[in-house]
């Protein structure tokens, strides 16, 4: 129904990925798997954790904490 990948590298906690099937949304399942992967992450000592996200799903990383940094994604093609 969900899906999360973390990362902690012994410097810095990173979600890259947390999905959930659309026929599962609004059932909490995006936020019990966040809320699984911040204990893990902080009982491996993690201080904090960041995710890159889009201007549609900000408000639910906003709902669980998450603030907006002053930095922008640049990218260049090769």
């Amino acid at each position: 129904m969900g899906f999360l990948r973390a990362v902690y590298d012994g410097s810095r906690a990173i979600v890259h990925l947390l999905s959930v099937h659309p026929a599962c949304h609004s059932r909490g399942i995006g936020s019990d798997l966040l809320t699984a992967a911040q204990t893990e992450l902080r009982r491996r000592g993690a201080p904090s954790l960041s995710v890159t996200v889009t201007e549609e799903s900000a408000g639910f990383w906003e709902k669980h904490g998450f603030s907006r940094l002053p930095v922008f994604l640049m990218l260049k093609e090769f």
